[in-house]
């Protein structure tokens, strides 16, 4: 399999970016995506989540990842890619609110 920036060596990192969209590269690719890759990422990381919400976390963080592949580094993916973070963060907050108002109802 080759590396999706067609410099035409073979792919050793794959990120999986939902929807049937794996994004391969090789390992210069990778490491010249570190830099900006991995500061924009590291909010999206869900690992250390739960289970139940890695779930509801899982979708953004692939998303980041195609929109960092798909556009340049520009304002608006810098915006984009804030407002998706907001998002997240907001739909982790409403099932961690939803999981304890029912925690809170099996108590009552």
């Amino acid at each position: 399999m080759k590396c999706e920036n067609k410099c035409g060596q073979n792919a050793v990192f794959e990120f999986d970016c939902g929807d049937d969209f794996i994004l391969k590269l090789c390992s210069e690719c990778r490491a010249n995506l570190d830099d900006g890759f991995s500061e924009a990422l590291q909010f999206f990381d869900y690992k250390h989540l739960p289970k139940d919400l890695q779930k509801i976390s899982e979708p953004f963080s692939k998303l980041a990842i195609r929109m960092i592949w798909m556009f340049s580094d520009s304002y608006q993916r810098e915006m984009g890619l804030q407002k998706l973070l907001e998002a997240k963060d907001c739909a982790v907050r409403c099932a961690i609110m939803q999981r304890d108002y029912s925690i809170n109802e099996e108590l009552n």
